[in-house]
């Protein structure tokens, strides 16, 4: 990640984390502007902090929302592009290009 989208993340989140989860997707959405990988992001973020501190759903489970991205180093993983029975593609960026 690099440090634009770092920064850009953690104002996002920083915003963010105190909201209730609708407040939270709906900031998340107007602050993000279509930036589905700070979104992603974020999410994942959220999603941590929320298994942390309560037993309950996460934000992505209440919502249906898919974020759990694998962490893959030197990427950041974009998107979706296929999945199927051998595997999941994803589109991602190298963070050194």
């Amino acid at each position: 990640m690099t440090d634009n989208a770092y920064t850009k993340v953690r104002e996002v989140f920083h915003q963010v984390c105190d909201l209730d989860p609708i407040e939270q997707l709906e900031k998340i959405d107007t602050l993000c502007a279509g930036d589905q990988s700070t979104k992603a992001e974020v999410l994942r973020l959220l999603n941590a902090l929320n298994k942390s501190h309560t037993l309950g759903e996460s934000i992505s489970d209440s919502f249906d929302i898919d974020v759990a991205f694998p962490i893959i180093e030197g990427y950041t993983l974009l998107r979706v592009l296929g999945e199927g029975g051998m595997g999941v593609v994803y589109e991602a960026e190298h963070m050194d290009l």
